[in-house]
C-alpha cells in the first residue's frame, strides 16, 4: 500500500463513528503530542480532543481532493477538502491539513486543523474520483 493511501486510510478511520465512540482505538491513531486547533480557533491536546470525540454525536463526511506533502522521512502532511453533515452542526465545509509522523512501525497523528471555506470552494460531482465518503 502506498503512502497516501496508507494515510488516507487512517485518517477515514478517525472520521469513522466506530473510531471516534473508542477511546482505545483513539489512543492508538493519535500520538501523545497530539495537537489540534479547532474552527474555533481554540487548541486541544489529545485527552481533551478524545472526551470531545466520544461525546460527539454521529455524523457523515465526505472527503475529496487528498494530497500529500513530504515534510521527512518520518513526518508527512495530509491535506484534504470535507463536507461534514449532521451531528451539532449544520453542513460544513472545510480544508483540513494532518500531520501524521511515523512512530516505530506505525503512523500517528500529531497535529490537526480544519478552515471552514464556502460551499462553491468545495463541492465535487459525487463521481469525482478522488471522493470518498465515510461516516463519523
Amino acid at each position: 500500500m502506498e503512502i497516501l493511501e496508507l494515510l488516507i486510510s487512517l485518517e477515514k478511520k478517525l472520521h469513522s463513528f466506530d473510531s471516534r465512540a473508542s477511546r482505545e482505538k483513539l489512543n492508538i491513531l493519535l500520538s501523545e503530542d497530539f495537537h489540534e486547533i479547532g474552527a474555533s480557533g481554540k487548541t486541544y491536546g489529545k485527552n481533551e480532543t478524545i472526551d470531545l470525540l466520544i461525546k460527539s454525536k454521529p455524523y457523515e463526511i465526505v472527503a475529496t481532493d487528498f494530497e500529500l506533502k513530504k515534510l521527512s522521512s518520518d513526518i508527512m502532511q495530509l491535506i484534504y477538502k470535507a463536507k461534514s453533515k449532521g451531528g451539532l452542526t449544520d453542513t460544513r465545509y472545510t480544508v483540513r491539513s494532518s500531520l501524521w509522523k511515523k512512530n516505530g512501525h506505525h503512523w500517528q497523528m500529531i497535529f490537526h486543523q480544519g478552515t471552514i471555506i464556502n460551499e462553491i470552494s468545495i463541492y465535487h460531482p459525487v463521481n469525482s474520483p478522488n471522493e470518498s465518503k465515510t461516516e463519523k
